[in-house]
């Protein structure tokens, strides 16, 4: 059922709101299923999910590599240079 609503994009409050548990607990179930699926990141657990959802089949290697690759491309804020006068 975690897994289901990860897939519907629900938090882990409103999980744990719905299920009955702690948010801490969902937060615990989010973690271990990434480590069970190989997985990172929450953007590859979202992915995941999503497509077991719609009855996708789960290429754990693309989804994780595409959550990389996404990851790679937001962009990080630099610092101001500091010129020597």
């Amino acid at each position: 059922m975690v897994f289901e609503r990860i897939g519907n994009g629900d938090g882990a409050a409103k999980i744990a709101e719905a299920v009955g548990l702690s948010v801490k607990t969902i937060e615990t179930y989010r973690d271990s299923i990434k480590r069970k699926l190989g997985l990172s990141s929450a953007a590859a657990l979202q992915e995941a999910a999503t497509q077991w959802k719609w009855g996708e089949h789960i290429n754990l290697t693309r989804v994780a590599a595409e959550a990389q690759s996404n990851a790679r491309q937001t962009p990080v804020p630099r610092r101001p240079s500091r010129t020597r006068q």
